[in-house]
């Protein structure tokens, strides 16, 4: 569909992502290709934000419990996607067959089956409601972002689902910007390199593991600095929104 179309509609129904949503948990399910976790998480995310813009009060902790029983499995396969030394490789493989046993389970489950059946029967939601939103999630994220100096992963988090709901909702509306989107992606990549930092902090001190530990560290350090820069770029987006 293309955008004038979207901006020409009067509702926004959640049917195109819940789709995504059933896809790739078939998907996430056989294990093989990361891409099926990460779309899963992807999906619940701009499904959360529908909710959200609609003013629904239902279904947020189904999604939460749904999103939180694949994190560990995505955190996972992001660090498994860089060079490490081998026998830490086998360490975080064996953890990710483990999650991934658990989301199987948590996926069998009549919870997810329940919450997709709720889902499906939620009306649409008109068009001019969530252009509201996305003025006030807008202004939520430059109030969060006057912390983002600081190079805490708790302030980074906060500001970057604040970012990521304004991005989907645009989304939704059809008008992604570019530097919204570059933003919730430094941040992002600020939030995986401190994962990663923070688990390699756990292992042995080898001199293979001290080496990898510190080229963590700088890519943190480099993450930090990419997130201020994309700030800067994506505020006036923001501020115009808001």
């Amino acid at each position: 569909m293309n955008r004038e179309r979207i901006k020409q509609r009067q509702t926004i129904a959640l049917k195109p992502w819940l789709d995504h949503l059933v896809r790739h948990v078939a998907i996430a399910k056989r294990g093989v290709d990361p891409e099926g976790v990460h779309q899963l998480r992807v999906a619940v995310a701009h499904i959360r934000v529908w909710l959200e813009l609609g003013r629904w009060t239902v279904l947020h902790d189904d999604l939460r419990w749904l999103r939180e029983q694949a994190a560990p499995v995505r955190d996972l396969d992001v660090q498994l996607g860089h060079e490490m030394p081998a026998a830490y490789a086998e360490v975080l493989r064996a953890e990710r067959d483990r999650a991934h046993h658990e989301l199987l389970v948590a996926l069998r489950e009549s919870r997810f089956a329940s919450l997709v059946a709720a889902l499906e029967v939620l009306p649409p939601l008109r068009t001019r409601r969530v252009r509201k939103g996305v003025a006030r999630s807008a202004r939520r994220t430059l109030a969060t972002g006057r912390k983002l100096p600081r190079d805490s992963h708790a302030c980074v988090h906060a500001v970057r689902r604040s970012v990521r709901r304004v991005r989907f909702a645009l989304e939704w509306l059809g008008e992604p910007l570019e530097d919204v989107a570059g933003l919730q992606d430094a941040l992002g990549e600020f939030c995986d390199a401190w994962v990663a930092v923070r688990r390699a902090r756990r292992q042995g001190n080898g001199s293979e593991m001290r080496e990898h530990r510190r080229a963590l560290e700088r890519e943190l350090r480099e993450a930090a600095r990419a997130a201020r820069r994309a700030w800067s770029r994506a505020r006036p987006a923001l501020e115009a929104l808001a």
